[in-house]
């Protein structure tokens, strides 16, 4: 089911598609659902830590992206793209937060895909 936005909120005007930026060689395979996180350590990490964000409620979601995932931000040659983190993906709290282990710094975002 879609997420059902609050009536006047600009995600109420907004369908899902505009968050269907999510690619895969160069295939788009799902979408934002959440906001993103500058993830930016102070030190080199010896290991990686389990990040966490929350699903955003009032994002419309496309019911065919069924599977949880974590998309990794990056900006190159003036161009952003959101490309799926590989790794174990994981929910909390009944699926309201999705988690991955990380150690880079990066932005990331929590995301659903095929």
């Amino acid at each position: 089911a879609l997420a059902e936005a609050p009536a006047g909120s600009l995600a109420a005007s907004i369908s899902y598609e505009c968050y269907s930026v999510v690619t895969s060689g160069g295939k788009t395979v799902g979408q934002l659902v959440g906001d993103c996180v500058i993830f930016s350590p102070a030190v080199a990490l010896d290991g990686s830590l389990e990040l966490c964000l929350a699903k955003t409620s009032t994002v419309p979601v496309n019911p065919a992206f069924k599977e949880p995932t974590m998309s990794l931000k990056e900006v190159k040659d003036g161009k952003t793209t959101f490309s799926v983190l590989s790794g174990v993906i994981t929910t909390k709290s009944s699926g309201a937060s999705i988690c991955a282990k990380v150690k880079s710094a990066g932005t990331y975002c929590p995301a659903a895909r095929y």
